[in-house]
């Protein structure tokens, strides 16, 4: 059996209306299995609505590597559906056995999850990309992860054009704000791309003096 979905990011009776009608509209149908609401933060709207929650990410983007605890913590609630992106077959295959052996979470599982969080903190970019496009030219997306890719990645491997030129755009910024305003996560934006293009300054002069230093 095959389920219809479709997705909205409206707050008001209006909005989801046309929103739904659009769906049906493009999809030429007449029914929709079930309709998302993205990005929900109130607690008015989850009160009023009958709804399950899907859990996009549940990996980090890539950034948690230890997929266990991840899904084990989402399974402990029922009405959460995690939606995770996959690269390669194994990655499907090791969700799959997750999701069928599921058990409830270990002290170990506890404590790696509280690592996570104390490690992310409350300024972890999910790049989701509701921030963009910027209407100035920052390459938003290219910015907000630099730090996630100098801890994950051979730093070398991010001395490259497109990181440069992503990292040469926050002079774009006019600090309009309208970024922060399309985050659902309410992240401080601005802020964040400035550390990060800081950091990747700093490690790109780094690895330039370590390179100058070879005979």
């Amino acid at each position: 059996k095959v389920l219809l979905f479709t997705k909205g990011g409206g707050k008001s009776p209006e909005a989801l209306d046309e929103q739904i009608r659009l769906s049906l509209q493009r999809l030429q149908t007449d029914t929709i299995d079930v309709y998302q609401f993205h990005g929900v933060r109130s607690e008015a709207w989850r009160s009023m609505l009958d709804t399950g929650f899907i859990a996009m990410k549940p990996l980090g983007g890539g950034c948690f590597l230890n997929a266990g605890p991840c899904i084990r913590f989402l399974m402990g609630y029922p009405d959460v559906a995690a939606d995770p992106g996959f690269e390669k077959t194994e990655e499907v295959e090791e969700i799959v056995e997750l999701a069928n052996s599921f058990r409830a979470l270990s002290d170990e599982d506890e404590w790696e999850l509280k690592e996570l969080e104390r490690e992310m903190g409350k300024r972890f970019c999910r790049r989701c990309g509701y921030c963009s496009p910027c209407p100035h030219g920052v390459a938003i997306m290219g910015i907000m992860p630099l730090g996630s890719f100098i801890k994950r990645f051979p730093v070398a491997s991010l001395l490259n054009e497109a990181t440069e030129k992503a990292a040469a755009s926050l002079q774009m910024c006019v600090e309009c704000g309208e970024c922060e305003e399309k985050c659902p996560y309410e992240l401080p934006v601005r802020e964040i791309m400035k550390a990060e293009v800081e950091r990747y300054r700093r490690v790109r002069a780094a690895l330039a003096q370590n390179f100058s230093s070879l005979p």
